[in-house]
């Protein structure tokens, strides 16, 4: 078995039993979470817009995002992968009724790991490559960011979405909760700082060529109010552009490596 099979399985059956949870969290809802995740589809939304072609979701989830982008119109094919095939039905579900009065792009769904998938498809090229939510429950950044590196077109952009352990916040949230997951899910999430991103980015050849920042990331803020955690997440967003808890990273080749 690889040694990483069962934390795969792991995070295969956590993500299975709670999709329509996940789903939810995508919902205009009046909290800090809702916020956040309406924040990230944007954010990865208004990046797509940059480019143009054949996109791949390495953890596409329940859909939204990954719609989000192929409502931008600039993307004529998808390859859209997930370790849950309740995941992968929901996202179908979501692309054939957003598009039901259009032809949408030419879209493939794929139940895998993305670290398989990517060693069996060496030579697929994709204009945008999108791994939004995955590194926490993987880890394995700079293998990730190697086999995503070899998928890239010429010319194209990764966006890559963490939790940034440089935040006070996130580093409490840590070490308050990290054994307790542990003992409930079987896997450890894994955080990276700024300067692990970069170092990895740079190791597979990239460069990161942009960085949004987003959350205020208060602690367990929408365990304790979360209308309140949802109004602070609001009125403190341009702070949170420059100094938040999560970010996403625009990721491009490094034509001098």
């Amino acid at each position: 078995m690889n040694q990483c099979q069962p934390q795969t399985d792991a995070v295969r059956k956590l993500f299975t039993e709670t999709s329509a949870e996940y789903a939810g969290l995508f919902l205009p809802g009046k909290t800090g979470k809702n916020f956040i995740f309406r924040r990230r589809l944007l954010l990865a939304a208004e990046a797509a817009r940059e480019t143009s072609g054949q996109v791949f979701d390495c953890a596409t989830g329940s859909g939204e995002i990954t719609t989000a982008i192929m409502a931008t119109g600039k993307f004529h094919r998808a390859t859209l992968l997930d370790l849950s095939s309740k995941m992968l039905e929901l996202t179908s579900s979501r692309i054939k009724k957003h598009f039901a009065e259009k032809e949408p792009a030419d879209v493939e769904l794929v139940c895998d790991d993305v670290f398989h998938f990517a060693q069996e498809n060496p030579h697929r090229k994709y204009e945008l490559v999108v791994c939004l939510g995955l590194i926490a429950h993987t880890g394995r950044l700079p293998e990730l960011l190697l086999l995503l590196r070899a998928l890239l077109a010429k010319n194209g952009v990764i966006l890559l979405q963490s939790s940034l352990l440089d935040h006070p916040g996130t580093r409490m949230e840590r070490f308050i909760s990290e054994e307790r997951y542990f003992r409930k899910h079987g896997y450890r999430i894994k955080y990276f700082r700024h300067r692990d991103i970069a170092a990895a980015a740079a190791h597979a050849g990239l460069k990161i060529a942009a960085r949004k920042g987003y959350a205020l990331g208060i602690p367990f803020g929408d365990r304790l109010w979360s209308w309140g955690n949802y109004q602070l997440e609001r009125i403190f967003q341009r702070w949170a552009d420059a100094h938040g808890s999560e970010a996403v990273y625009v990721l491009k080749a490094d034509v001098v490596s």
